[in-house]
């Protein structure tokens, strides 16, 4: 998700706000256009135009021709990064939304360790993307264990099948992921650290 991020002027009004906070997570995703406005559609091979248009509850949604439904900004994000579309799970977009807002400016990691510096290239990045999503995800759920499966590891780590199957041991070899479990057939991990306060 290597996609860089763009702010935005901030207003007083909640839809104002509400609006910004669209103009940033769009500006992240590379769309420049006036919300409403079209725009070259952010998929691969599509060439044709696309835009923004709100939906329910004040969000706005990504319309491309192509697509068989709109998508929310979150699903843009997962679907380039995963290079196709494709239906997320409800956690899965979570983590993107948060990723997105990161991207965005609007929402800052909390502090985690540094990652040793044995670790091999392929970990070290593994580990980074470990790293921001332990950061991101929402502190409500404290050190419960969560999903890194392959395919998402390979999206948001923007790695290949076998990297993400060598960064993930790598991590799990320095204490940096603890297995907990299973959830189905999706291993469960825990950080390797305790929380670090800023």
């Amino acid at each position: 998700m290597g996609i860089s991020s763009m702010g935005s002027e901030g207003e007083v009004t909640k839809a104002g706000a509400q609006t910004d906070r669209t103009v940033a997570m769009a500006r992240a995703l590379g769309i420049t256009a006036s919300l409403g406005a079209r725009f070259a559609c952010l998929f691969a091979d599509h060439e044709h135009d696309a835009y923004l248009h709100p939906a329910r509850g004040g969000r706005w949604q990504y319309r491309c021709p192509a697509a068989p439904r709109s998508y929310g900004l979150a699903e843009v994000l997962a679907n380039l990064a995963y290079g196709r579309a494709k239906t997320r799970s409800r956690v899965e977009l979570a983590r993107c939304h948060e990723r997105l807002r990161y991207l965005a400016g609007l929402l800052l990691p909390r502090p985690t360790p540094e990652l040793p510096a044995s670790l091999s290239p392929t970990a070290r990045r593994v580990g980074e993307g470990f790293r921001l999503l332990a950061g991101l995800r929402d502190e409500q759920w404290g050190d419960d264990p969560f999903t890194f499966a392959r395919e998402f590891v390979m999206a948001y780590c923007d790695v290949t099948n076998e990297q993400a199957r060598r960064g993930v041991e790598g991590l799990e070899r320095a204490g940096l992921m603890i297995g907990a479990g299973w959830n189905g057939r999706a291993r469960l991990w825990r950080r390797g650290w305790s929380e670090v306060r800023g």
